[in-house]
């Protein structure tokens, strides 16, 4: 696993085969904004951002999800159901106004898990391709669970899921 560009942790790492050199992803990779060794555009003084060596796949996105990352990557991303205190489903409007607040996560399937939500941090919207009709729009929580590990979860397209665990 080799450290790329990107706002989510999914996008942030990628596998690579073990005895391979790990290279970094140019269309990934994050602009160098402090110390650039890109020439400065003569117009504004600000240093050309698109100029061949000013990508970084290590430095942060603007619109990053915050520190810390969790430990372990949940791949590809487990679909889980959050419910409020009146045991309804947690859904969003357009503006962003949660339904109620997250009380309950449930986790489907064989060893189907019910987990009460003592902490939670959030939510970070992370929208790309705002622009285009199929632009991706997706809020970000950190959840405690009762006697459980935290969970990364991510709410989009009507449906939760959780994309990272922390150790």
């Amino acid at each position: 696993m080799h450290l790329t560009g990107g706002r989510t942790y999914q996008e942030r790492f990628a596998l690579v085969p073990w005895d391979s050199e790990a290279t970094p992803s140019t269309p990934r990779s994050t602009p160098q904004y402090a110390g650039t060794s890109a020439s400065p555009d003569l117009t504004t003084g600000m240093p050309d951002l698109f100029a061949p060596g000013t990508m970084r796949a290590t430095q942060t996105w603007p619109g990053h999800l915050p520190s810390p990352g969790p430990t372990l990557l949940v791949n590809p991303p487990q679909r889980i159901e959050v419910l409020d205190q009146e045991q309804r489903p947690v859904r969003f409007t357009n503006r962003l106004a949660m339904s109620g607040m997250p009380a309950t996560v449930l986790w489907p399937g064989e060893n189907a898990q019910h987990m009460c939500i003592t902490q939670w941090a959030g939510p970070w919207p992370i929208t790309t391709g705002w622009w285009r009709s199929n632009a991706q729009r997706a809020l970000y929580f950190q959840f405690v669970p009762e006697h459980h590990q935290a969970l990364l979860v991510a709410y989009s397209h009507g449906s939760w899921q959780c994309e990272g665990i922390y150790d």
